[in-house]
């Protein structure tokens, strides 16, 4: 059984997730196809930010059970 902690961090990187492939499936091609430079940029950054921040968590959780 997970404690709080624990919980909250798969629960954040199941989120994540989510948000990450929407962004790479649809969000930033949506983007460049309607020509926003700026918002494609933005999202191509919000990308990177989500990746990165699942990519910590999925360290944590993984020294966490080990």
């Amino acid at each position: 059984m997970l404690d709080n902690c624990s919980y909250n961090k798969v629960k954040l990187m199941a989120e994540l997730s989510k948000i990450t492939w929407f962004l790479e499936k649809h969000a930033i091609d949506d983007a460049k196809k309607a020509g926003d430079k700026e918002a494609e940029s933005l999202l191509r950054e919000l990308h990177k930010d989500t990746s990165n921040y699942l990519e910590k968590l999925q360290k944590q959780v993984c020294t966490v059970s080990q």
